[in-house]
């Protein structure tokens, strides 16, 4: 800010910081930019690439190693999926591409609460960022309903489907739904 003395403007530079790193989903653009900000929903099988900026006094820290760990925090203990490093190009970042796992038969218990922690040591000291996000399905149907019991033969049907998302955008939906009589035949 500028403080007028004297005719005189001073300008106050801007106070450093210190050390920083901070991690970020970039692909897809999910979030998390931020100390400990969260990431938006991350879906079944998604590649995610990780990013993590290293910064002392708002400038960036090259060639330093930056440890990624990423863990599902659901649950009864913390699972550990994978640890990757990487350094930090010229302008302080990087980079870690990892892909949810899907595990068969089991793989709906991966879904729940996740964890990415980075870090990295500047001058004998280790600073630390996190970032959590939702795994799951984009979308859940809660329940669906009809107007009426039953009907009959050429009747209208009015259907309400109730759905939940945990992810903070906006997105296009397509429902479809099968009507089939007491034979299976669909109307």
């Amino acid at each position: 800010q500028a403080k007028f003395l004297n005719g005189t403007y001073k300008v106050l530079q801007i106070a450093p910081v210190g050390r920083r790193i901070d991690v970020w989903v970039v692909n897809p653009p999910l979030g998390g930019q931020g100390y400990g900000a969260p990431a938006d929903l991350v879906l079944p099988q998604m590649e995610l690439t990780l990013a993590a900026k290293v910064t002392y006094n708002w400038q960036p820290v090259s060639y330093k190693k930056v440890t990624f760990e990423i863990m599902q925090i659901s649950g009864e203990d913390p699972k550990l999926w994978k640890v990757e490093w990487d350094d930090t190009c010229d302008d302080g970042h990087a980079y870690c591409i990892f892909r949810m796992p899907w595990t068969g038969h089991t793989a709906e218990e991966l879904l729940g609460k996740w964890r990415v922690w980075v870090s990295v040591t500047l001058a004998d000291v280790v600073i630390r960022d996190f970032m959590d996000f939702d795994y799951d399905y984009l979308i859940r149907i809660l329940g669906v309903r009809t107007d009426k019991p039953e009907y009959m033969k050429c009747n209208d049907v009015t259907i309400t489907v109730d759905y939940a998302t945990k992810s903070k955008r906006m997105h296009d939906v397509t429902m479809y739904v099968t009507i089939q009589d007491e034979l299976g035949v669909p109307i």
